[in-house]
């Protein structure tokens, strides 16, 4: 048995010391659905409550002086979502978010791409978050960059990631 618990050891100090990604740490990925999870909660929390404050909070300062017309996109999107919040988890086709990263010179990036299903009492949507909870690169990118929302109905609008990285919040073109 302490035979089992010292290798048991030495594997996980030599793990924690491994290096990922060309020189990320596997500490850098850490948490990654947590920390997806709580930004949804934290998007949902502001839009039952339609507090328009606690949105902008969540964007990064970069995604706010990108945006086109984000005062406009953000009362769009209060409209859109309807209901009472009943459920809400991984979309079905991804099951989590997708992590990338940069880790130069001490500094480090990382990029959330998550998809998720939210079911309210009158409709279901897909949000797409894209999410940088890390850069040390760069701070004005901290934050979420990217949220579009469609109706479940309207999955097929949803494309690959790169074409949804617009900053701010999506609103279809009329």
């Amino acid at each position: 048995m302490k035979k089992a618990c010292v290798i048991l050891s030495a594997i996980a100090l030599l793990l924690s010391s491994c290096s990922l990604g060309g020189g990320i740490r596997s500490d850098f990925f850490k948490d990654d659905s947590l920390v997806a999870y709580e930004r949804l909660e934290k998007i949902l929390e502001a839009l039952e409550s339609k507090n328009k404050q606690a949105m902008t909070s969540l964007f990064s300062k970069q995604a706010l002086d990108e945006a086109n017309d984000f005062d406009a996109h953000m009362d769009y999107l209060f409209e859109f979502f309807q209901g009472e919040v009943e459920s809400h988890g991984w979309n079905r086709n991804t099951g989590g978010p997708i992590t990338d990263g940069r880790y130069d010179g001490g500094n480090k990036m990382k990029e959330l791409k998550s998809w998720f299903d939210v079911v309210t009492d009158k409709e279901s949507y897909i949000f797409f978050l894209l999410d940088y909870p890390v850069d040390t690169f760069d701070s004005n990118n901290v934050g979420l960059y990217s949220l579009r929302v469609v109706k479940t109905s309207e999955e097929d609008t949803l494309t690959y990631w790169t074409d949804m990285k617009i900053a701010g919040i999506y609103k279809p073109e009329e």
